[in-house]
């Protein structure tokens, strides 16, 4: 207990101390403090033309440096002279001595968080999973998970689009695939939230206990899921690894914890966000409504602008492995460079009339929302899979459908979206006709 309260009062000091500088520069105007700071403004888009206007790379008050420009953020993303930032030892949400060492944090225990060479021999465990191959054979699944979640929505009444469909789709896809049983499904998609509001760091000791709790079930949890699979081997990508090697060696359990656990953090609420966000502009724009109900084949088009124009991640963060000169600034050995993806991805020198929602673009998938070079989101493929099938499926049932209320945001720092959107169905059609073809 003494340990504790030791590493407590440090942390507690710690994190004091960085609230406080993030909130002197914010007072001071520093557009960065704005958007890096506890909560998510509501709206950054603006914040993000301000650091715009001090050219390519934006030095902060905060001492790291910032960058709005497509240009910039794609050069540093492919950029082997950056690499991801050494995580905090020991780490801002350990409460007892030694919890580092027995809980996987799947930010800091997988393939997120480290560099190449063991970036890429983690990445080689997890890319079959996420083939086209892989995501055709699987596409049939989630369609018929999209059809399941749609039956509950009865006909003709209101509901919330993200907490009775778009968090529930991902949430079965990921079970699907690692062999979870559908009663651990609400426990599975808690830690998966929990652990997205935190993905950039832990700022609160709140959010301190909060992470280490869910560390500590969901460990638990996979310790036991992975030896069940070591027993009894099932058509699941746990039992897929369990035992595989790359390069010579084998995948620790510790390694698989943190695979599955980073499909959670990362991967739930990034697909979440997208469906629950192509669904929302849709709605808020009908011009760009009626070309999509005109021809659901524009589904792809639909999900690109979506992720171009609101990312589900606003920003990822690169360190200087050496001294770096960018736009005449010089970012030294150990310096934080922040790619903010949200204005990147609003760059005017890319985007014409960059701030509209137009399905129609020719350049549409020119955005780097899902982030560029070695650390490419691996499971991108899934995540525009699961988006197109159900948007098309969504509007297929209700196409009258509106959104009858205030759409309520979460206010993580990075992962951005709605967290409740009310929907009225004006007309609702029933069950899919084409399903009783």
């Amino acid at each position: 207990m003494m340990g504790m309260g030791i590493r407590g009062a440090r942390t507690a000091i710690k994190l004091a101390t960085f609230r406080t500088m993030m909130a002197g520069a914010a007072l001071s105007g520093d557009p960065a403090a704005k958007l890096l700071g506890r909560r998510q403004p509501a709206n950054p888009f603006p914040l993000y033309e301000q650091i715009r206007k001090h050219g390519d790379v934006y030095r902060s008050r905060l001492g790291i440096f910032c960058t709005v420009s497509h240009a910039q953020c794609r050069a540093v993303l492919k950029d082997p002279r950056f690499g991801m930032p050494v995580p905090p030892s020991p780490p801002a949400w350990e409460m007892y001595q030694g919890d580092a060492d027995t809980l996987i944090h799947p930010i800091e225990r997988s393939l997120l968080a480290v560099n190449p060479p063991e970036h890429t021999r983690l990445r080689r465990l997890v890319a079959p999973w996420f083939t086209a191959s892989a995501l055709r054979t699987r596409a049939a699944r989630v369609e018929k998970i999209v059809h399941s979640h749609l039956d509950r929505i009865s006909d003709g009444q209101d509901f919330d689009l993200v907490r009775d469909f778009t968090a529930q789709v991902p949430t079965a896809v990921i079970g699907d695939m690692l062999g979870i049983e559908i009663e651990n499904y609400e426990q599975f998609g808690r830690w998966g939230m929990a652990l997205a509001t935190t993905i950039d760091g832990v700022r609160t000791m709140g959010e301190r206990r909060m992470v280490r709790t869910v560390l500590a079930e969901m460990t638990s949890f996979f310790t036991q899921l992975i030896e069940e699979n070591r027993r009894a081997p099932r058509d699941n990508a746990i039992s897929g690894l369990v035992g595989a090697e790359v390069d010579g060696r084998p995948v620790t359990d510790d390694e698989l914890i943190g695979l599955i656990g980073l499909l959670l953090a990362a991967g739930l609420e990034t697909t979440v966000n997208l469906i629950s966000n192509s669904v929302r502009f849709l709605l808020e724009h009908p011009e760009q409504k009626k070309l999509f109900l005109d021809n659901p084949d524009t589904a792809p088009d639909v999900v690109e602008e979506a992720l171009r124009y609101d990312p589900p991640a606003m920003f990822t963060v690169r360190m200087a492995l050496e001294d770096v000169e960018l736009d005449g600034r010089l970012i030294p050995r150990g310096g934080w460079l922040v790619q903010l993806l949200g204005g990147a991805n609003r760059d005017p020198k890319v985007f014409t009339d960059p701030h509209r929602f137009d399905v129609t673009r020719g350049n549409i998938r020119e955005h780097i929302a899902f982030s560029a070079g070695a650390h490419h989101c691996v499971g991108s493929g899934l995540a525009r899979l699961e988006a197109e099938i159900a948007l098309r499926e969504l509007f297929a049932r209700f196409p009258d459908m509106r959104i009858a209320g205030d759409v309520t945001m979460r206010t993580a720092r990075s992962a951005r979206g709605p967290k409740s959107i009310p929907i009225s169905v004006a007309q609702a059609v029933g069950p899919d006709p084409r399903r009783r073809a």
